[in-house]
């Protein structure tokens, strides 16, 4: 989740011109002027039209390579065109001219964080802070650095930070609930879901986030609820079609829960989750070959899932086929060496192979 700050340049319109200088109109007419330039770079970027925004921002720049405020929108585009060398090239130089531009740090800071360079990110967002401690964008996206990072305290003291700057933020809500569910403090992230849907009632992602709380809290109707709401305002939302598949097969309601799986299968094809909790489902309904089916296409997904392995085992067990079953426990703990459930299903399809011989 990233916040592009947009700099808006003011184009000033010289009124005295069109009077004091009116002999050059036809001139004017055929060479536009900077601002003209700078105004249609700016409709472009604003149009989501960026490679001619581009475009316009280095012709600009070509009559005036002192302006910051165009390096800093050309930078922009770049960065949305995902060519971050080329944006952070462009907030270097507005650096160059004005070291104390706050945005530029912030966007590069972005730029940075784009490419998973979290702690350039970071050192960024922090000269940022500095240069404009008022920047709540800046502390929500310096959190997110320190949240990829898995150092979630630090992400929520910035979240606590953007929200004394700004109460009513419902993305910090979000955020800091993000952090309190990777800390498994389920009770605390319900509390900022619900309050980032009080402020953004359209807030799907937080409904979603909610959701996957009440579900390991076993409160699995709750659950469903806020996975439905979800799907209501995203219908195309994968991962609420699998949370509420999930939930209808801890209920057992297989048939349903099959078709939130199949939804999220079609809506995001390359999710092995998805193909493990059918694949679950349909392996508690007995049919194995569907189920290893859905195994197969996981471990092609991610090879290094050692779920999917486990799971495949299982399903190999629950057939008496113990070779197979000893042979995936045996991957999966390759994977993840402290898979405790899979070490104990190894050892118990051993001594069965050996009961059924």
């Amino acid at each position: 989740m990233k916040r592009l700050k947009n700099l808006s340049i003011l184009v000033l319109i010289l009124a005295c011109s069109i009077t004091a200088f009116s002999q050059k109109k036809n001139t004017s007419e055929t060479k536009p002027s900077l601002d003209n330039i700078i105004k249609s770079a700016d409709e472009y970027r604003t149009n989501h039209q960026y490679d001619k925004a581009i475009e316009r921002y280095t012709a600009a720049i070509k009559l005036d390579p002192k302006n910051p405020d165009t390096y800093l929108n050309r930078g922009l585009c770049y960065d949305t065109n995902k060519q971050y060398d080329l944006a952070i090239k462009d907030y270097n130089t507005v650096m160059r001219i004005n070291p104390k531009y706050a945005d530029a740090y912030y966007n590069r800071g972005i730029s940075y964080y784009s490419q998973s360079q979290y702690d350039l990110a970071i050192k960024d967002y922090s000269t940022s802070i500095e240069l404009d401690p008022k920047n709540a964008d800046a502390y929500l996206n310096r959190g997110l650095c320190y949240y990829d990072k898995q150092q979630y305290e630090l992400a929520i003291k910035d979240y606590n930070s953007a929200l004394q700057i700004n109460p009513d933020n419902a993305d910090a809500y979000y955020d800091q609930a993000l952090s309190y569910y990777s800390l498994n403090q389920l009770d605390i992230a319900v509390k900022y879901y619900s309050t980032a849907i009080k402020l953004n009632p359209n807030y799907s992602t937080a409904y979603y986030g909610r959701g996957l709380c009440y579900y390991y809290q076993k409160q699995t109707d709750l659950a469903i609820n806020d996975y439905t709401t979800a799907i209501q305002l995203d219908p195309s939302y994968a991962f609420a079609y699998n949370g509420r598949g999930q939930c209808y097969y801890q209920k057992e309601q297989y048939d349903q829960a099959l078709d939130d799986y199949n939804k999220a299968v079609k809506l995001n094809p390359k999710d092995e989750g998805t193909y493990i909790n059918r694949g679950n489902c349909y392996d508690d309904m007995k049919q194995y070959e569907l189920a290893l089916m859905d195994y197969n296409t996981a471990i092609q997904i991610d090879p290094t899932d050692a779920i999917a392995y486990y799971n495949r085992g299982l399903s190999y067990d629950n057939q008496k086929m113990y070779d197979l079953a000893i042979k995936d426990y045996t991957a999966a703990l390759k994977i993840k060496p402290d898979y405790q459930i899979a070490i104990d299903n190894l050892e118990i399809a051993k001594k069965n192979k050996e009961d059924h011989k």
